[in-house]
């Protein structure tokens, strides 16, 4: 569980980085697409616009999904239980000296969280063969 919950946030970082829409306006945005281009290829051009308009409206006053990348991880977080609690509690204080989550100080939480998570996983050396190999 905790693997998965690490690689979700860590998407969640990635496209904060990235500069991406935030998980809110993606639903919108692939809900107003799809009845669109249902509505084009059924030729109801103007009932396709409309239809959109109104799942667009609908969907940004009652969606439940974040506003912000930051919402975003400030709400997976707030369910994760981390591996490694101290790096955990040095991302707590930071969030609170900045007075926000700052993508800078959440990536180098992920870095050590990842080594914590996947120290457990680590392959022995001896069955990674191709260090081995004579090129």
């Amino acid at each position: 569980m905790s693997q998965k919950s690490l690689k979700k946030i860590s998407r969640a970082a990635m496209m904060w980085q990235k500069g991406a829409m935030a998980p809110k306006h993606v639903l919108i945005a692939c809900s107003a697409t799809a009845i669109i281009i249902t509505s084009l290829v059924m030729s109801h051009v103007l009932v396709g616009f409309l239809s959109a308009a109104i799942v667009a409206l609908v969907l940004a006053l009652k969606s439940n999904a974040a506003k912000t990348h930051e919402e975003h991880i400030n709400s997976l977080l707030s369910t994760y239980e981390p591996k490694d609690k101290v790096s955990f509690k040095w991302l707590q204080d930071e969030t609170k000296k900045a007075g926000q989550l700052q993508i800078s100080v959440v990536l180098e939480w992920l870095k050590k969280e990842s080594v914590a998570v996947n120290g457990e996983n680590k392959p022995d050396p001896k069955e990674i063969s191709f260090v081995t190999r004579k090129v």
